[in-house]
This record gives structure tokens, sequence and C-alpha cells, in this order.
């Protein structure tokens, strides 16, 4: 029987360091202390007030686009998109459609590879309401000076084929009359 135990113990023993040996990934978002307001401001992309309009999964990242209502730094469009992170995990920052944030963004390829504007937990990047202090800091912002849904074009395609086709179905017709 004590034999029996000793073989049991050594088993188990071998199996966990044979198990230790094996590689695991492992995502962690590890922050230091914020810098300060103008610290931030200056290391900083873009500096804007906005709210969120539409979140889009990526496969390692989320695009969220803002609606943006005042702005102190490096945007001048009434609409932004921001890559972040999927969570926590990877340093993505929680936003939530319909909610109002104060964002500190920098140019990265953190998340796609691609250099675009991003910002992270590891940034002062708040909810509106917990923002007060930076806002106070930063004073009065601009509204942004080109407005995206003027300048939106997505329809033309809709509106351009739909003439054509009221044009060429006139012209039958008529044609069919004169015949």
């Amino acid at each position: 029987m004590k034999k029996l135990s000793i073989i049991m113990l050594m088993v188990v023993l071998m199996s966990s360091f044979i198990f230790s040996l094996t590689p695991t990934t492992v995502k962690a978002c590890s922050c230091v202390m914020p810098p300060s307001v103008d610290e931030e401001v200056e290391v900083s992309a873009a500096v804007f007030t906005g709210e969120v309009i539409d979140i889009e999964k990526k496969s390692r990242s989320r695009k969220v686009t803002f609606e943006v209502s005042n702005t102190w730094k490096g945007v001048t469009k009434s609409e932004i998109v921001i890559t972040t992170g999927l969570n926590s995990a990877d340093c993505g920052f929680p936003f939530e459609v319909g909610e109002s944030y104060l964002l500190y963004a920098n140019e990265s390829s953190m998340y796609e590879g691609v250099a675009e504007l991003s910002t992270t937990i590891c940034d002062r990047t708040a909810a509106i309401e917990e923002a007060q202090q930076d806002l106070e800091t930063l004073g009065e912002g601009k509204a942004p000076v080109e407005n995206v849904k003027e300048n939106d074009t997505s329809n033309n395609g809709l509106i351009y084929g739909a003439s054509v086709m009221i044009v060429v179905l006139f012209t039958f017709v008529l044609w069919r009359k004169m015949r």
C-alpha cells in the first residue's frame, strides 16, 4: 500500500512538471499611472468628446464610430472611427452605444497591424461623467468643422440608378406607343 502511494505521488508530480513545461498563450494588459491631462494632450494625436453611434467587432479589435461634439486636438470631422481592443485583457476600452466619452487617441498599429487612431484603458479616455476634472482642465472645446452627414454620398449610386431606370422605362413606354 505504501509503495502504491509513493508511485501515485510520483505520477502526479511528474504530470504536473510535464504540463508546466507546455507554454500557454496569455493576454494581459498592465497600465502605469496615467499622465496629467496636459501631458496626455501633448502625446495624443486626437482629443475629443463624442457619443458612440456604432461598434463593429473585428477579429482582433472593435471599430467604434463616434459623433463628435467637441474637439481639442486632431479632429475636424463630425464623425470619427477609433479602434480599441476586444476587452480589458488586450487593453480594450468598454465603449457602449449611446454613451458619451472624452477620448484621448493615438496613431497605433497595435490591433489590426495598420496605423490608425486607437485608445486603450491605459489612456485617460473616460465616460463623460467620470471626466469632469479633465474637461475643466481642457477648457471649452471647438465644434468639428466638417459635417460628415452633409458630405455623405453613400446614396448617390441609388439615386443615379433609379433616375436611369425611370428614363429607360419612360423611353420604352414612348417607343411602344409610337410603334
